[in-house]
């Protein structure tokens, strides 16, 4: 295993560098005679009922807001009670729920933005390290950060301070798809290691067509695509998709026919698969049961079996806030969620933050789990294969 890797800035504290473009100032306005009150509600504040009032004069409603540069969902909240979308904005979020859609800034402004942030993104995902790689190494895993900047940063310290080759997260790094000045956060927050970290995509990074494009234009990844794999050393990484507009919940399509290109024109030692959701949630704890690859049990099924023949070793998943380990079929599931975003479960049903650190060696992979407590870490081993 490689030394301790240095750095020009060691962050012990949480050092998030505001967002540098200026926001931009809208009005929101509304007409009803019968309306007592009016709430601007969507991912500019959260989905929150009633942190954004309108004003009343009259039959007439208003509220102004400043927002940064990016794109919006939003609806107006009638008395509490009847959504509707804005009547003065003709854009319709594509998606199941055909929320208004609202883009702050110029098609330039926008542009010039994810273009600086795929610049600083490429320094953290540092693909053209991969090929580098060699056995033993050891790679990190976790997900599910978003919101948190504080947890995502410490478990982010400690990794850094095991020396990991490489480090995977599982998804949902935002809360908003879309929102450019997240995006910003988020690479900042990963920024300054010496290792990659590689995302996956989850269902709070990509909710429609609009937000798919705007990760493709983020992130550098190798294949040049949201789903992906590598080589590192003697093992196989595969980074899956359980997100694609439509297609949510299941493996299928072009992507199902790739993965199982990619698993039959290559012969690692070691497999190791990444995706959001999981193919097997909690059904005791998890809220997610019934909304994962669950939600299409004979796709799910199929993969599971494509995953097997080719010994896939472990699959890591997010999307639940829990850390869960189970077997299915020979193949070990690790859902690793804790990296941040609220918990779902008590602490001894798995709810704690937490990330997983992976050794592999020629012939044997051991997995230990890093438990966030009181600002200290509880160290567990959870699996030994060989």
């Amino acid at each position: 295993m490689r030394g301790l890797p240095k750095r020009c800035l060691f962050l012990l504290l949480v050092a998030v560098t505001a967002f540098s473009y200026p926001r931009h100032k809208v009005t929101f306005t509304y007409e009803d005679e019968s309306a007592k009150t009016v709430h601007l509600v969507g991912t500019m504040n959260g989905w929150d009922k009633t942190s954004t009032p309108f004003s009343k004069k009259d039959a007439k409603f208003g509220v102004t807001v400043e927002l940064y540069p990016g794109e919006y969902e939003y609806k107006f909240l009638i008395d509490g009670e009847k959504w509707i979308t804005d009547p003065n904005n003709e854009l319709i979020c594509p998606g199941k729920y055909k929320n208004s859609l609202l883009i702050v800034g110029s098609e330039e402004e926008i542009e010039k933005i994810k273009g600086e942030l795929r610049e600083r993104a490429k320094l953290v995902t540092k693909i053209e390290e991969l090929a580098q790689g060699k056995t033993p190494f050891r790679f990190a895993v976790l997900g599910d950060n978003r919101g948190n900047p504080k947890v995502y940063k410490t478990l982010l310290e400690k990794i850094f301070s095991l020396a990991p080759n490489l480090m995977m997260n599982t998804g949902d790094l935002i809360t908003n798809a879309g929102h450019l000045y997240q995006w910003d956060e988020f690479i900042e927050l990963s920024s300054g290691y010496d290792f990659p970290i590689l995302p996956v995509v989850g269902n709070h990074d990509v909710d429609n067509p609009r937000s798919e494009k705007m990760y493709r234009d983020i992130f550098v990844l190798p294949d040049e695509e949201v789903y992906y794999s590598f080589a590192y050393g003697n093992s196989q990484f595969i980074a899956l998709d359980s997100e694609i507009p439509g297609e949510e919940s299941k493996i299928t399509g072009e992507q199902l026919e790739w993965l199982r290109v990619t698993l039959k024109e290559n012969s690692p030692s070691n497999r190791f698969v990444f995706l959001h959701r999981p193919l097997y949630p909690d059904s005791l704890i998890g809220s997610h049961f019934g909304n994962c690859l669950d939600k299409y049990p004979e796709e799910r099924d199929s993969l599971l079996a494509l995953l097997k023949m080719y010994k896939v070793d472990i699959v890591f998943v997010g999307h639940e806030h829990l850390f869960r380990k189970s077997a299915h079929d020979g193949i070990i599931q690790i859902i690793t969620g804790g990296a941040g975003a609220p918990l779902y479960a008590a602490e001894e049903d798995g709810g704690f933050y937490h990330f997983v650190l992976v050794d592999v060696e020629e012939e044997k992979i051991k997995g230990t789990l890093y438990k966030l407590k009181d600002g200290d870490f509880i160290v567990t081993s959870i699996f030994l294969l060989e």
